[in-house]
């Protein structure tokens, strides 16, 4: 698989300002705007793949995870919450994440509630699906800490997210001069 910066390279830069936009749209209020929502109770893993469906095709491994419980559907409905609070994501960008990293940055979208729009378009996108991840991890343990669930997680691509994350972040530290010279 391919890094994320390697995908994201192939973003038009145009369609990461159409992200921008889309990254500027209000966030919901599920308590408030109740009456809007959908029920989340059921058919929840429906509606997010028929969501990423009008993306790209959804493979059945990824739609059975999902449907088996790789991630419990309370957290889950953070994913819907993110779709809620963004625009039209453009289909290039959106189609270079894999399943989980959509799935994360969306609930990453619903977590982060005004993005810093002068990032670069990798370190924007890691720090969404990073922020994802962590609270899709948080929210089980909250519950599983509660007895509501048994077991532990380990929610797919993990490892490789956390560590493509802080590569990239510490590649954003580095002086703009200092990359353009190759001294790092």
């Amino acid at each position: 698989m391919k890094t994320l910066e390697e995908r994201l390279g192939k973003v038009p830069a145009e369609d990461f300002e159409k992200l921008k936009l889309a990254l500027q749209v209000p966030h919901i209020n599920p308590r408030e705007d109740y009456q809007s929502m959908p029920y989340l109770k059921v058919d929840l893993v429906d509606r997010i793949i028929n969501y990423l469906s009008k993306i790209n095709p959804v493979p059945n491994s990824f739609r059975n995870a999902l449907y088996h419980g790789k991630i419990n559907w309370k957290p889950l409905k953070r994913v819907i919450y993110g779709k809620e609070s963004v625009g039209t994501i453009p289909q290039t960008y959106f189609g270079a994440l894999t399943d989980y990293e959509k799935i994360y940055w969306l609930v990453g979208r619903w977590f982060i509630r005004k993005p810093d729009l002068t990032q670069s378009i990798e370190l924007l996108t890691a720090s969404h699906i990073y922020e994802g991840l962590n609270n899709l991890h948080e929210l089980h343990f909250k519950q599983k800490a509660k007895r509501k669930y048994k077991r532990s997680v380990k929610l797919p691509e993990s490892d490789i997210i956390r560590r493509n994350y802080w590569e990239i972040l510490e590649e954003s530290k580095k002086p703009k001069i200092a990359k353009q010279l190759n001294l790092f």
